[in-house]
């Protein structure tokens, strides 16, 4: 009987799918207006995306990008993002934390895969491959 407790999560979710409908009328009736799916709002106070982000952050998207066209030749923004990266100016409130999914945006994974961003001072020089060729070392 291991695949009991497989075959009662089956059944629960075959029920619930089918009178899903029934079921949350039920609590609409029981609990009211205290119960709501989907109706979350923030308010943040922020300003857009391009304004929020500092001027760090930036710099680190549009050095990223730059290296990504002219070293590997492919693009990750759009020409339209990345010129509102370079135009707008930065708010006065600022987001916390990771600006993008970019996994490599996220300092804790930058360490773990010992990646030097494009936006450091002199990057070949802490490059160090095995090969004899300098050219690639910013790729």
């Amino acid at each position: 009987m291991p695949a009991t407790p497989l075959l009662l999560t089956f059944w629960l979710v075959l029920f619930g799918t089918i009178f899903r409908d029934l079921i949350m009328a039920l609590l609409i009736k029981w609990f009211g207006s205290r119960i709501s799916i989907g109706d979350l709002e923030l308010d943040e106070d922020l300003e857009s995306y391009f304004r929020v982000i500092d001027i760090h952050d930036k710099n680190w998207s549009v050095k990223e990008e730059e290296n990504c066209r002219n070293v590997l030749n492919m693009r990750i923004l759009n020409d339209y993002t990345l010129s509102k990266f370079k135009g707008t100016e930065t708010g006065t409130k600022t987001m916390k934390g990771v600006h993008s999914y970019d996994i490599l945006a996220n300092p804790l994974y930058l360490d773990d895969f010992q990646y030097f961003s494009s936006d450091l001072a002199d990057r070949s020089k802490y490059i160090i491959d095995d090969d004899s060729d300098e050219e690639n070392d910013n790729a």
